[in-house]
């Protein structure tokens, strides 16, 4: 008998959504270290294929558009036949215009929709089916401090679908306690993703400065959060939505 500890998530079978970049490429790197199998889901085929070559453990990664519902069966499906269950679901795909409620069109209200609340919608219901029979599960929303808030100048359309992601969570996580699945949303406020890192010196300043504790989150530290709601160590929580926004939701600015 081996003497070394069992990985936390030692043959967990995680699916995360939004895997290739950012907060869902920490956290499949994350789950990975510790033993789990990945079923790797993103719009960008390159940055997946690249991810999957850089990881050790078991991998599934399928390319396609979130939205899209024959699509999100087959993926599911794909799942099922090759490992029979899924332990942990990270659904973490995020896509914003920066509209108002005014300027935004029809065109970029719905792409927005689609990706952020559609597409949650259509995986967190194939992994609850699939979860219910099992009779265990975690599931993570990834969602936003503009789920939980408005924020003048923000992008309106994404407050909105991401809103829509903390209710959607809350109801999952009623229709699921009996079936012994658990279902959770993140809330974070602005991270050090390679999307930030596109935008000019100033913005990232300001960003910075919107949040008390004075700087942006690291992927790793949202990822951290992610782990522990999907450990036993959070056993005891579901249909919360969590903010990791350095103090944004504590207060308003006043000065």
């Amino acid at each position: 008998m081996s003497n070394h500890p069992r990985a936390p998530f030692q043959d967990k079978v995680v699916f995360i959504s939004g895997a290739a970049s950012g907060i869902g490429k920490a956290a499949a790197l994350a789950y990975a270290q510790q033993g789990a199998k990945l079923a790797l889901l993103d719009i960008n085929e390159y940055a997946l294929v690249s991810l999957e070559e850089s990881l050790s453990c078991e991998v599934l990664s399928f390319a396609g558009d979130i939205a899209d519902e024959a699509f999100i069966l087959s993926v599911f499906e794909t799942i099922q036949a090759q490992w029979r269950c899924i332990d942990i679901a990270f659904n973490n795909v995020g896509f914003g215009v920066m509209a108002s409620v005014t300027d935004c069109t029809l065109e970029q209200w719905d792409q927005v929709q689609n990706i952020n609340l559609k597409g949650t919608w259509l995986c967190l219901r194939e992994q609850l089916k699939l979860m219910h029979a099992q009779g265990f599960g975690n599931i993570i929303n990834n969602a936003s401090v503009l789920g939980l808030s408005a924020a003048k100048g923000a992008d309106a359309p994404y407050c909105a679908a991401k809103h829509g992601v903390v209710g959607l969570t809350k109801m999952a996580a009623l229709e699921s306690a009996e079936y012994g699945v658990r279902v959770n949303c993140i809330c974070p406020a602005s991270v050090d993703t390679p999307m930030l890192a596109t935008m000019p010196d100033d913005m990232k300043a300001h960003l910075a400065k919107l949040q008390p504790i004075g700087r942006v989150a690291r992927c790793e530290e949202i990822v951290s959060s992610v782990l522990w709601l999907s450990s036993e160590q959070a056993s005891y929580i579901t249909g919360v939505a969590l903010p990791l926004d350095g103090g944004t939701l504590a207060g308003i600015n006043i000065v």
